[in-house]
């Protein structure tokens, strides 16, 4: 919709919140791809090398994606660990965060914008202290037992 005149005609919203929706648009606005995939079992890392998330976004190919991956981690102690949201050679996003206690759970975001993906998209952890303890990234927490702890969103936006 680069560089084109967009008109919307609104209509109250009738969802949470009952904001303004958008009921037609001209030109018509594109059909978005989501892909989603989630992981449903914990993985463990450790610092010897990264480790992939047991969540994978199969996209394809081709095109450029909006890459949106989440992840909760927990360590055994107090510990450092690095993270990554890739497509198995090239590097979308980085991230390093610490855990601030023993047995201490951490959410990471990362995202990023990818184009013509040379496999699927993953998150992957490493543990950056030496003698550190166990690292997990955890499928559920006992919190909100939550079973989306491990997660990549993809949209195609071109």
């Amino acid at each position: 919709l680069a560089n084109q005149v967009c008109s919307f005609i609104f209509s109250t919203g009738v969802g949470p919140g009952n904001g303004w929706v958008i009921k037609s648009a001209s030109p018509a606005l594109p059909v978005l791809s989501v892909v989603t995939a989630q992981s449903s079992a914990s993985t463990s890392f450790t610092t010897a090398a990264y480790t992939d998330s047991a969540a994978s976004a199969s996209v394809g190919t081709t095109g450029v994606w909006l890459a949106i991956a989440n992840v909760c981690v927990q360590t055994g102690v107090s510990s450092p660990f690095a993270y990554k949201l890739y497509d198995g050679t090239t590097i979308i996003n980085t991230g390093r965060s610490n855990t601030a206690g023993t047995n201490v759970s951490i959410a990471v975001s990362l995202s990023g914008v990818i184009t013509n993906p040379a496999g699927n998209l993953r998150l992957a952890c490493q543990g950056i202290a030496t003698g550190a303890g166990g690292y997990t990234m955890m499928a559920a927490d006992s919190v909100t037992t939550s079973t989306a702890n491990q997660n990549i969103t993809a949209i195609r936006i071109g």
